[in-house]
């Protein structure tokens, strides 16, 4: 019997062992690629991961250690089945995930310990040193106080873009504000969506941000026309 527990000890501690190098490993991957997105990509990838690591942080104490884990893998495998779609909020979503995981698994081992404190000084560093410069309420329109990267991180964090639909309930909320014809009714449908949304799937695909192209959009756009062959 005592043969049996050191053979299942010692199995369990290897594989915890190899739970925290896979999280210390991908961490070190994610930060090579965030380094080689482009400026706005990255910053948004950033401030979504801290947004996400912030709020997994307030409800932290409603998982059990074994639904942090469980939680924190099923967030980095929808993270990696959807990076082609959405980048920057994939690499948001995967560091929050393999940050709840890590914390999880605290006390498993060393490499586990090591994953949490570079995962969770980076949110940290992304808010102190990042986003601590930011005005506390989201952009509004015309506003040319801003740079154009906190306008990005306000819009992002405001209206929490981590998906096509959200990018695009994003996209249809800002173009109502230049354009009273397409305002949204109580189910948040505009004219939006009896278009074709294939050019919007592109946008989102390419990283752009709804604050940046639904002013233009919206502001061209003549509801009296709408829906008219030329």
């Amino acid at each position: 019997m005592g043969l049996f527990s050191f053979i299942k000890n010692a199995a369990t501690e290897a594989n915890n062992e190899a739970h925290g190098k896979r999280l210390l490993a991908g961490a070190h991957a994610t930060f090579s690629e965030l380094g080689s997105l482009n400026g706005q990509l990255q910053y948004v990838a950033m401030a979504g991961y801290a947004e996400i690591r912030d709020r997994l942080l307030a409800d932290i104490s409603n998982f059990t250690r074994e639904g942090q884990i469980q939680l924190g893998r099923k967030m980095q495998d929808q993270a990696i089945g959807a990076h082609h779609v959405d980048r920057a909020g994939n690499y948001a979503k995967w560091l929050g995930g393999a940050w709840l995981e890590s914390f999880g698994r605290l006390t498993q081992s060393s490499q586990s310990m090591e994953a949490f404190k570079l995962l969770n000084d980076f949110a940290e560093h992304i808010k102190r040193e990042v986003l601590n410069e930011l005005p506390a309420s989201p952009p509004s329109p015309g506003d040319t106080t801003r740079t154009q990267r906190e306008r990005d991180v306000a819009c992002y964090l405001d209206l929490d873009i981590l998906d096509f639909d959200d990018w695009l309930l994003a996209f249809k909320r800002i173009a109502a504000r230049y354009n009273d014809g397409l305002s949204l009714d109580t189910d948040n449908q505009s004219l939006i969506d009896f278009m074709d949304l294939s050019p919007l799937l592109e946008a989102f695909n390419d990283g752009a941000l709804p604050d940046d192209i639904a002013p233009a959009f919206a502001k061209q756009f003549n509801p009296l026309t709408f829906g008219r062959e030329r």
